[in-house]
């Protein structure tokens, strides 16, 4: 009898084990890459162009942008995350109409294709919208402004920020003394 409960007990803690690790992700308790965001460098492996910088001012005055060339940016920051939401709804509609397609008792290929033309034309034109946003920028600032600004996006992504780390710049090494004075009163 002793072991008969062993074995209920340890088949119970199996089952609560597979409920508790599997179920949630099988639910959709996890959102995927794409449902958090796709932020620069993110989970669906593009590099998003950096244009929400004017919203930073320490930034914007580092870079020595005039009020024009900020507006320019703001405006273009604006008009390419409207155009990449309308891109990511349609996206996510063709997604949702490839699997209704798919799981259909008989499968239409034609239709399946057709539905994946559609896929790749949108992915497609999410790409365009990249390139035209990045080809802005070069446009609106001078060599110096998009170095100082290609500097400043790749030390963010040098590494995780850690619990507990301020945003902003990364922290310098801790071989390589902070050059920051602190004012004395």
């Amino acid at each position: 009898m002793n072991t008969n409960a062993k074995k209920t007990i340890g088949a119970a803690m199996a089952m609560l084990l597979i409920t508790v690790c599997f179920f949630p992700g099988i639910a959709g308790a996890f959102p995927s890459g794409e449902a958090m965001g796709a932020r620069a460098g993110g989970p669906d492996g593009h590099h998003r162009p950096p244009l929400g910088f004017w919203r930073n001012p320490q930034l914007v005055k580092d870079l020595g942008l005039t009020d024009e060339q900020v507006k320019q940016v703001r405006e273009a920051d604006f008009s390419y995350r409207e155009k990449l939401l309308t891109l990511r709804f349609q996206l996510d509609g063709l997604r949702l109409q490839m699997d209704k397609a798919f799981s259909a008792d008989t499968v239409d290929n034609a239709a399946v294709r057709q539905l994946a033309a559609k896929i790749v034309d949108t992915q497609g034109q999410m790409v365009v919208q990249d390139v035209e946003a990045r080809l802005m920028l070069g446009e609106v600032l001078n060599a110096d402004q998009l170095d100082q600004l290609k500097k400043h996006d790749r030390s963010r992504r040098r590494r995780p920020r850690r619990p507990g780390e301020k945003r902003g710049e990364a922290n310098p090494p801790a071989d390589q003394p902070c050059e920051q004075s602190v004012p004395m009163d």
